[in-house]
Protein backbone atom coordinates (compact mmCIF):
# COMPACT_ATOMS: atom_id res chain seq x y z
CA UNK A 1 0.00 0.00 0.00
CA UNK A 2 1.42 3.41 -1.12
CA UNK A 3 1.04 6.46 0.94
CA UNK A 4 -1.83 7.39 -0.97
CA UNK A 5 -3.26 4.54 -0.18
CA UNK A 6 -2.81 5.16 3.48
CA UNK A 7 -4.54 8.68 2.96
CA UNK A 8 -7.73 7.52 1.47
CA UNK A 9 -7.73 4.91 4.71
CA UNK A 10 -7.34 7.21 6.86
CA UNK A 11 -9.88 9.79 5.07
CA UNK A 12 -12.72 7.08 5.19
CA UNK A 13 -12.02 6.46 8.58
CA UNK A 14 -12.15 9.05 9.97
CA UNK A 15 -15.51 10.04 7.79
CA UNK A 16 -16.98 7.13 9.46
CA UNK A 17 -15.35 6.75 13.04
CA UNK A 18 -14.41 10.06 13.28
CA UNK A 19 -11.69 11.86 14.63
CA UNK A 20 -10.53 9.51 17.50
CA UNK A 21 -9.82 7.04 14.55
CA UNK A 22 -8.72 3.41 15.95
CA UNK A 23 -7.85 1.00 13.60
CA UNK A 24 -8.93 -1.71 15.62
CA UNK A 25 -12.96 -0.99 15.40
CA UNK A 26 -12.48 -1.98 12.07
CA UNK A 27 -14.35 -5.40 11.04
CA UNK A 28 -12.08 -5.93 8.30
CA UNK A 29 -9.07 -3.79 7.13
CA UNK A 30 -7.87 -6.09 4.61
CA UNK A 31 -11.03 -4.80 2.71
CA UNK A 32 -10.84 -0.97 3.56
CA UNK A 33 -6.77 -1.23 2.01
CA UNK A 34 -8.36 -2.73 -1.13
CA UNK A 35 -10.66 0.00 -1.26
CA UNK A 36 -8.30 2.64 -0.48
CA UNK A 37 -5.96 0.62 -2.82
CA UNK A 38 -8.85 1.12 -5.67
CA UNK A 39 -9.40 4.60 -5.31
CA UNK A 40 -5.49 5.35 -5.94
CA UNK A 41 -6.25 3.19 -9.07
CA UNK A 42 -9.03 5.48 -10.41
CA UNK A 43 -6.97 8.99 -9.64
CA UNK A 44 -3.98 7.57 -11.28
CA UNK A 45 -5.97 6.28 -14.79
CA UNK A 46 -8.16 9.62 -14.66
CA UNK A 47 -4.36 11.32 -14.61
CA UNK A 48 -3.29 9.21 -17.64
CA UNK A 49 -6.53 9.94 -19.40
CA UNK A 50 -6.36 13.10 -18.90
CA UNK A 51 -2.53 13.31 -19.48
CA UNK A 52 -3.42 11.91 -22.80
CA UNK A 53 -5.74 14.53 -24.08
CA UNK A 54 -9.14 12.71 -23.41
CA UNK A 55 -11.94 14.66 -21.24
CA UNK A 56 -12.15 17.93 -19.56
CA UNK A 57 -10.72 19.35 -16.71
CA UNK A 58 -13.45 19.03 -13.82
CA UNK A 59 -15.25 15.73 -14.83
CA UNK A 60 -15.27 12.89 -13.02
CA UNK A 61 -13.53 9.35 -13.51
CA UNK A 62 -16.99 8.07 -14.81
CA UNK A 63 -17.57 11.13 -17.33
CA UNK A 64 -14.19 10.77 -18.60
CA UNK A 65 -14.51 7.06 -19.38
CA UNK A 66 -17.71 7.93 -21.33
CA UNK A 67 -15.62 10.32 -23.33
CA UNK A 68 -13.40 7.86 -24.61
CA UNK A 69 -13.92 6.67 -28.32
CA UNK A 70 -16.18 3.15 -28.45
CA UNK A 71 -13.93 1.36 -30.17
CA UNK A 72 -10.48 2.90 -30.59
CA UNK A 73 -8.91 -1.14 -30.81
CA UNK A 74 -11.31 -1.28 -33.75
CA UNK A 75 -10.42 2.17 -35.53
CA UNK A 76 -6.25 1.24 -35.03
CA UNK A 77 -7.17 -2.09 -36.71
CA UNK A 78 -8.82 -0.46 -39.51
CA UNK A 79 -6.53 2.00 -39.89
CA UNK A 80 -3.47 -0.60 -40.29
CA UNK A 81 -5.04 -2.60 -42.26
CA UNK A 82 -5.98 0.03 -44.58
CA UNK A 83 -2.28 1.50 -44.61
CA UNK A 84 -1.50 -2.25 -45.65
CA UNK A 85 -3.34 -1.89 -49.11
CA UNK A 86 -2.80 1.55 -49.86
CA UNK A 87 1.56 2.55 -49.90
CA UNK A 88 2.34 4.51 -46.89
CA UNK A 89 4.93 6.29 -49.02
CA UNK A 90 3.54 9.50 -51.61
CA UNK A 91 4.80 8.84 -54.91
CA UNK A 92 7.47 11.17 -54.48
CA UNK A 93 8.52 8.52 -52.02
CA UNK A 94 9.27 11.27 -49.12
CA UNK A 95 7.74 10.33 -45.49
CA UNK A 96 3.71 10.98 -45.13
CA UNK A 97 3.18 14.28 -43.57
CA UNK A 98 1.56 14.80 -39.67
CA UNK A 99 -1.60 16.40 -41.99
CA UNK A 100 -2.13 13.00 -44.11
CA UNK A 101 -1.54 10.87 -41.25
CA UNK A 102 -4.49 12.96 -39.32
CA UNK A 103 -6.77 12.74 -42.44
CA UNK A 104 -6.29 8.82 -42.59
CA UNK A 105 -7.18 8.87 -39.09
CA UNK A 106 -10.36 11.31 -39.23
CA UNK A 107 -11.48 9.41 -42.40
CA UNK A 108 -12.83 6.38 -40.29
Amino acid sequence: MNNVARIYRAEILRAVLGDKVSESKVANIDRLNQIAEHLVDCEDAKKILRSKGYGAAGMTFVELARSLPENVRGMLRDLFRRQRRAPSMPATGQPMERGEIHDIWSAR
